[in-house]
């Protein structure tokens, strides 16, 4: 369980460098150390197991401590941004119920003398509360149980195949659960995770990128790379990308500038951590799939009425196996939405729009409440967005549905350029239309300095409405 993940690092790799970063390191004999006083520094502030933590830290060995200390004494983790306002913080402490809020200033007084123990936990027991970043109204809670997340990390394992000798650089938000997953593949194996300055500091974060053997990203820190002009590095042998497909364009630029790097494209959601991986080999031969499932999960995509869908058909994403949340905190409406029989089994109903091709490689089409309604058409902004990226000078785009009287809908773009590229939007409007079909081109084009991004690094369309 997620509770035993430091103490079988420690026994099995004491001297190993477990965490890294500007302001020290520490090995798995040392994190589990100041784990073991922190713990004891929530247990004299009255937190026991099941009680909820609301941990908003940066990327510190301080902070992955601090989270080996809630598991270690059956606590559950809410781990949220470092910048999440204080009344928004407020509220979600509130809604929690939680027994101790902790930020980072709090961290270094906390720890105390003695030990707790290990408390101990059963795959049933609830880890940890994520909250989803919602592009509307408050985030949801997702509840994972310690054996859905020790599934998650098995299952993700058997294919990346993290090592010992590992340098995974880490500069995604620990808050964001493929950033937290980081911490757990490291340690599941004895790797090093180099805890970077999250991207929009490229320039002081790419001397210690050079550093990592692993490089987990998502494809807006891809459009920061491109920005950057970032070059391969020696010793780099595994990109991974997930939190949103990654367009076709920007596979191309990552094999073409990491030509030494295995790249795995991912799919997933919170709600069940992954869904699927194309496997490396696939990449030129299924250009825009998000793969198949991964070990021990199965997907299907079905119809309004829950039948499944033959190859090519559009239906929505559906999800089995061990990984699936157990619902969302305090919320049962939702809970049922997500979560319903399906063939006699738990199924998680994922919202994602998506098609299976002959070989049953999976392709992401859109959210079933992202899709665009235009002149009588339902258009996927995905679609729109990857022929956007193929442009030369574009590093990052976003479609949006805007009201329009006479096309109930009408399809708006919103497009980041590379620093010091020139592109008019007469010539982007001429580019889309050389990729699109004619009711597919944006009846609106906007150049922006910078797309706006949610504290997870995704882009934030709700901010564009």
């Amino acid at each position: 369980m997620m509770n035993d993940l430091l103490r079988r690092a420690r026994q099995r790799w004491p001297t190993a460098t477990a965490v890294d970063s500007v302001t020290g390191s520490m090995s798995y004999a040392a994190l589990e150390a100041r784990a073991c006083a922190l713990a004891a520094g929530l247990a004299a502030r009255g937190v026991g197991t099941g009680d909820r933590v609301l941990l908003a830290a940066s990327n510190s060995p301080d902070a992955v401590a601090a989270m080996h200390a809630i598991w270690r004494i059956g606590a559950v983790l809410s781990w949220i941004h470092p910048s999440t306002p204080e009344r928004k913080r407020e509220r979600l402490a509130a809604r929690l119920a939680a027994r101790a809020v902790l930020i980072d200033t709090d961290l270094p007084g906390l720890a105390h003398a003695g030990d707790t123990g290990y408390a101990q936990r059963s795959a049933d027991d609830l880890a940890a509360i994520l909250f989803t970043s919602g592009s509307e109204g408050e985030p949801k809670g997702v509840m994972l149980q310690h054996g859905a997340m020790r599934a998650a990390l098995d299952a993700i394992q058997s294919y990346l195949g993290y090592r010992s000798d590992d340098v995974v650089g880490t500069a995604l938000p620990l808050s964001f659960d493929y950033g937290l997953y980081q911490l757990l593949l490291a340690a599941n194996v004895g790797a090093s995770a180099s805890l970077l300055p999250e991207l929009a500091l490229l320039g002081k974060a790419e001397s210690a990128l050079r550093a990592a053997t692993v490089l987990p990203l998502m494809p807006s820190i891809v459009a920061l790379l491109r920005a950057a002009n970032v070059r391969a590095w020696p010793g780099l042998r595994l990109i991974t990308s997930t939190g949103a497909a990654l367009a076709p364009a920007q596979i191309d630029w990552l094999l073409t500038h990491f030509p030494n790097a295995t790249l795995y494209s991912m799919y997933g959601l919170t709600e069940c951590k992954r869904i699927s991986y194309l496997p490396p080999e696939w990449l030129a031969r299924k250009p825009g799939s998000i793969g198949v499932a991964i070990p021990g999960t199965r997907v299907d995509i079905v119809d309004e009425g829950g039948a499944s869908c033959p190859a090519g058909a559009i239906g929505e994403l559906i999800v089995k196996g061990p990984t699936l949340m157990a619902g969302y905190w305090n919320d049962p409406p939702a809970t049922a939405r997500a979560l319903r029989l399906q063939g006699g089994e738990r199924a998680l109903f994922t919202g994602d729009r998506a098609y299976r091709d002959g070989d049953g490689h999976l392709y992401f089409v859109g959210r079933s409440d992202d899709i665009i309604k235009s002149r009588g058409m339902k258009v996927a902004p995905k679609e729109v967005e990857a022929a956007l990226l193929e442009i030369d000078g574009v590093i990052a785009a976003a479609v949006i549905g805007i009201d329009d009287a006479m096309q109930g809908q009408a399809i708006a773009a919103y497009v980041e350029l590379a620093p010091g590229a020139s592109l008019p939007v007469a010539v982007l409007r001429r580019q889309c239309a050389a990729r699109l079909e004619a009711p597919l081109v944006p009846k609106y084009l906007h150049i922006v300095a910078a797309l706006p991004r949610t504290p997870n690094g995704k882009i934030d369309k709700a901010a564009l409405r």
